[in-house]
């Protein structure tokens, strides 16, 4: 991966995080937050750099639900690819498969 691409990728990932930062969050209802970035490979597809994240989820200040985020880049340009997941699907196992490459956020 050469910088450039990178640079794309961790642009696109820390404006998302910055723009859900900046929401205020509910005084109780439902709402999410993200975190735990990871920058990481999958060998079953070359052509993808990948970002997880964990999603949490409360209601009234109550954890809800944990979740994993997923967003897929092109390897070249650093483009996000917005419908990997719907349009290659996640295989069972694609999470344990992936090879972290570094924390981001």
């Amino acid at each position: 991966m050469n910088t450039e691409t990178k640079d794309n990728i961790l642009e696109f990932i820390i404006k998302r995080n910055l723009d859900e930062t900046l929401k205020e969050l509910p005084s109780k209802g439902t709402y999410s937050i993200e975190c735990d970035y990871e920058l990481a490979t999958n060998p079953k597809y070359p052509k993808h750099i990948f970002v997880t994240s964990l999603k949490l989820t409360y209601h009234n200040h109550s954890l809800e639900s944990k979740k994993y985020g997923l967003y897929a880049f092109d390897s070249e340009t650093g483009n996000h690819t917005p419908d990997f997941e719907k349009e290659n699907g996640c295989y069972n196992g694609f999470f344990t498969d992936l090879e972290i490459i570094e924390r981001i956020i």
